[in-house]
């Protein structure tokens, strides 16, 4: 694993981008611009929970799209965000059911369905006109026959909670993410704190990410925090997108 990038750098990513959350990251995309970050990464989900697909809603693509032209990147956040079982003992039912709270998608999926679900997302995507080069898997659990299934459909990138892999180079770059788990007032609390002293403890880390998911922007503690953190970052290191980065690598080491 290597701990390299061209400049220190950041990325915001956005996740569970669907049509259902299309107005909180219009919020979130309008803050971090007057906080001075003009792209970020946008993860899209094409088939959410509700079963609809992301080629029902044509105003939504249309929104996408002129993200996408502003120089936001679209990629590819699992295909349903939902996982239909968990398997094994206490720690996968605790990793499936609690910390993921069911939506660990590709934590333990098999081959034949992981290329299924891959490239029905990639699929969805294309026809809208938004072909993408990274995929990042729901509370970033994926199964080695998933990653292979990525790579397959040559896709660029994947993300792991503390690193970039890069798919087609078999190579991956520390990242360390910062996260807000907002889902009860505790959670809150107890996130806010560890962002905090998890940003300090990386200061020294060429990238760090920061990862917003739409239940964030619901509390204003959370809000503020993430104020404070894209502030704090944006002083010493340029904000970019995955792929950004993923191309920056892939042309230092061809």
């Amino acid at each position: 694993m290597e701990n390299t990038s061209e400049h220190p750098c950041f990325i915001a990513s956005f996740h569970d981008l669907a049509p259902h959350s299309q107005d909180v990251c219009e919020e979130v995309l309008r803050s971090l611009k007057e906080w001075g970050v003009n792209r970020c990464s946008l993860l899209v989900v094409p088939k959410w929970h509700d079963g609809q697909t992301i080629d029902q809603h044509p105003d939504f693509l249309n929104w996408i799209r002129e993200r996408r032209d502003e120089g936001h990147e679209i990629s590819l956040h699992g295909c349903t965000h939902q996982a239909e079982r968990v398997r094994g003992g206490l720690f996968s039912q605790a990793v499936g059911r609690i910390y993921t709270a069911g939506e660990g998608e590709f934590y333990q999926i098999s081959a034949q369905d992981a290329q299924s679900r891959i490239r029905l997302g990639l699929k969805l995507l294309s026809d809208a006109g938004l072909p993408v080069r990274g995929f990042t898997p729901p509370a970033w659990l994926l199964s080695a026959e998933a990653r292979e299934a990525l790579a397959e459909n040559h896709l660029l990138y994947t993300t792991e909670w503390n690193c970039v892999d890069l798919l087609q180079y078999n190579r991956k770059i520390i990242a360390p993410t910062l996260v807000y788990s907002s889902r009860s007032a505790w959670r809150r609390w107890t996130s806010i704190r560890w962002v905090k002293i998890w940003e300090r403890f990386n200061r020294g880390k060429p990238v760090i990410r920061l990862a917003i998911h739409p239940i964030d922007w619901s509390f204003a503690a959370v809000r503020e925090s993430i104020r404070t953190v894209v502030i704090h970052l944006k002083k010493t290191r340029t904000p970019m997108t995955y792929l950004e980065l993923a191309q920056s690598n892939e042309r230092r080491h061809p």
